[in-house]
């Protein structure tokens, strides 16, 4: 339970991280290029060497592939892995960032952080329909508690929200949904031990497209120049608590039941998110805030029984 504690910590402070750039004003797209560049120089640092003898690994791969179909790959299907599932997952994690900030443009952070949150709904199902990863009676019921607990902690005026949706938010629930799911598909095939070589092709992939991103607006916007250092201030430790969110969860999701780590990692987040907003930024918790945190209590006690 540790790497999932460390995970929801992870995620909830990038969540904090961003929403101080918005208030301070930042440039998005800055702090964002700056946040993948530290999580692929993090990924190179804990590497060292061991990058070099990963592509060596992979050069074999290709090589056995082309000799019998990859029957006899071990590691070298891991490192494989790491690509295959890297990059598009990469794309996948810029993307889920672009229609995330629209949604907030357009819905509000309530009814969109409500969507994105409660896109642990797919990985969970699709975990079951493919790899039948059904979790104990008591874990049911704590992963029902622990969904309740993330739509009750999430969303504010829903039946407003009903009335307000919009297609984007549809995106957001599948963008996050899909990027949660990304990490398992990796665990489940690529094993999960080389997931520093995997992350350097999620967030290299992730930074290119950020980077190009950039380079339009730059171009769109011509009066606007330089680099602002703010921006580059705060982008590191997002890269940091970024890299790490992904880094802590693949190895939850080999210990433990997938049900049970995404229910856990959406409720937990809401929870901490909720407790930092009154801390930090001096929030009020209203009844629904308080339900969802008796109710990841109690969740989390399920799902460990």
């Amino acid at each position: 339970m540790f790497h999932l504690f460390m995970a929801v910590v992870c995620s909830s402070s990038v969540a904090v991280l961003l929403r101080i750039s918005g208030r301070l004003g930042l440039r998005k797209m800055e702090v964002i290029a700056v946040n993948y560049l530290t999580a692929v120089v993090v990924s190179l640092l804990i590497q060292g060497g061991g990058i070099g003898a990963s592509f060596r690994t992979l050069e074999t791969a290709i090589t056995q592939i082309a000799l019998d179909g990859g029957s006899t790959i071990t590691q070298e299907r891991e490192v494989l892995w790491g690509i295959v599932a890297g990059i598009p997952l990469g794309i996948i994690y810029f993307l889920a960032f672009i229609v995330y900030q629209r949604a907030l443009r357009e819905n509000g952070l309530g009814l969109s952080g409500g969507f994105a949150k409660m896109g642990i709904l797919l990985p969970m199902a699709l975990s079951m329909l493919i790899w039948g990863e059904f979790p104990g009676m008591l874990q049911w019921a704590g992963i029902a508690v622990a969904v309740a607990a993330v739509f009750t902690g999430a969303f504010r005026g829903a039946s407003e929200g009903v009335r307000r949706f919009t297609p984007v938010l549809l995106l957001v629930f599948v963008a996050n949904g899909m990027a949660e799911f990304g990490s398992k598909v990796y665990q489940r095939l690529g094993g999960g031990d080389n997931r520093d070589f995997f992350l350097l092709w999620v967030f290299g992939a992730a930074l290119l497209c950020s980077v190009l991103s950039l380079v339009h607006e730059r171009k769109r916007d011509e009066a606007r120049h330089g680099f602002s250092p703010l921006s580059a201030a705060l982008g590191v430790p997002l890269g940091l608590v970024n890299y790490f969110s992904s880094w802590f969860l693949i190895p939850a999701l080999g210990v433990l039941n997938t049900s049970v780590v995404f229910s856990v990692f959406g409720a937990g987040t809401v929870a901490l998110l909720s407790m930092t907003g009154v801390a930090a930024f001096g929030e009020r918790l209203d009844g629904r805030r308080w339900t969802s945190l008796v109710m990841v209590t109690a969740a989390l006690v399920l799902v460990n029984m």
